[in-house]
């Protein structure tokens, strides 16, 4: 709730979803122009929606930005090597994140150009 009330008051549009399984409704459903995704998710891991949304045509090229508390080590590698953005420590500082995200939209438009 805390990303979301940032990313809002820096007029984002957001659309958020506590789970995996909603995760992916809600990504299909809005089509968003980018993912936070927090590797920790309840009732299943960040990595397996990563993994969903690189297997599906339609959210291959979904720049992704990962906001997690787990230890970096692993785990970054892990991710970048799945096509993430970003990859981000909690806590997170609003200009880090705002970084993030314009990296993963102008990645977002560069691949729309293509």
């Amino acid at each position: 709730m805390a990303l979301a009330i940032r990313l809002r008051a820096h007029g984002f549009d957001v659309v958020s979803a506590g789970d995996g399984a909603t995760a992916m409704t809600v990504v299909n459903r809005e089509k968003p122009d980018a993912v936070i995704l927090d590797l920790g998710l309840p009732g299943g891991d960040g990595f397996v929606v990563l993994q969903r949304l690189r297997s599906l045509a339609s959210t291959v090229a979904l720049p992704v930005v990962v906001v997690t508390a787990r230890p970096a080590q692993t785990n970054r590698a892990l991710a970048l090597e799945q096509g993430v953005v970003a990859f981000l420590q909690k806590p997170v500082k609003t200009a880090e994140l705002m970084t993030a995200l314009r990296k993963a939209l102008t990645y977002r438009e560069a691949v729309s150009m293509s």
